[in-house]
């Protein structure tokens, strides 16, 4: 009997102390809660989240702060992809504007049998037969960028180097060896070929020349044979404006891509807040009607 007593006691004790913890005013809880509200309002979002996880870690018994904590984050969510739209617009605007002054530099070629056109730098065309050794570049109109080593003579290159005297620095192309991106043709007398590098094959060549585009640059073309020339101030000048034309369109999708995440996590946060209201008023409807069987 009295150890049945004595288990009564502990049970009682431990309700009181969980009805305790459940009273208590969770001070630390409720201050980090009133952080995460002012970062809210400052657009610190990130810091604000934070202190939403800080709540949990720092008080686990803190249910009413911790939900409150929950509800607030949905908000901090719809005002982050808020501001994260209106940045979006805004830099968007910039970027076109941006790309517009650059397209002045360009012409835009397109014929019947392309399914989109080109941007040729003005100072840097394509000669129908190629003459001498160079290097040219065009950015396609979805913003694809491509670089092609011309050779008016017979070498079988595949890749090419280039190489800044001033520093001493260089970068290099990935080989080219496939059927379509490897050109060689005879004109007469003459055999040309012509290397076009796109995507992880260009390296860092086009980023290369567009940091070194002041500086004296000498290009090697490599394969079975190879030849060198120099890359004179305006082609240089040409290929850099071709890469930062590229880098634009680069950066105006994704900030595109940016912004469509977060119109659609708005829109996801919208149907689920109007699904908890449905759920709400379905709840009440069914108390209301309950009660009313009730009496």
């Amino acid at each position: 009997m009295k150890k049945e007593i004595r288990h009564l006691w502990l049970l009682l004790y431990a309700c009181l102390f969980v009805v305790g913890c459940q009273n208590k005013d969770h001070l630390q809880a409720e201050q980090l809660l009133q952080e995460a509200r002012h970062l809210l309002a400052e657009g610190k979002y990130a810091e604000a989240k934070n202190k939403i996880k800080s709540i949990a870690e720092q008080d686990s018994l803190a249910f009413k702060q911790i939900r409150a904590g929950m509800a607030l984050l949905d908000s901090i969510r719809y005002a982050e992809n808020i501001h994260t739209i209106v940045q979006a617009d805004s830099l968007i605007a910039a970027c076109n504007h941006r790309m517009e002054k650059l397209k002045q530099r360009f012409v835009y070629q397109k014929d019947k049998y392309q399914e989109q056109g080109v941007y040729i730098p003005r100072n840097l065309p394509f000669a129908p037969t190629p003459t001498q050794m160079q290097l040219r570049a065009g950015v396609k109109a979805d913003g694809k960028l491509f670089l092609e080593s011309v050779s008016n003579r017979s070498l079988q290159h595949n890749r090419i180097k280039v190489n800044c005297k001033e520093n001493g620095e260089s970068a290099h192309t990935q080989p080219v060896t496939d059927e379509g991106a490897n050109y060689r043709f005879r004109n007469g007398e003459m055999q040309a070929e012509v290397v076009r590098y796109t995507g992880e094959r260009l390296g860092e060549v086009m980023a290369f020349i567009a940091r070194n585009s002041d500086k004296p640059l000498t290009v090697t073309l490599l394969g079975r044979s190879s030849a060198q020339f120099s890359l004179s101030r305006t082609e240089a000048q040409s290929l850099a404006e071709a890469y930062r034309l590229s880098q634009s369109f680069a950066e105006r999708d994704s900030l595109i891509f940016s912004k469509k995440r977060s119109e659609s996590l708005l829109k996801y946060l919208d149907q689920r807040k109007a699904t908890e209201m449905q759920h709400r008023a379905e709840k009440d409807l069914r108390d209301a009607t309950n009660s009313n069987l009730s009496e």
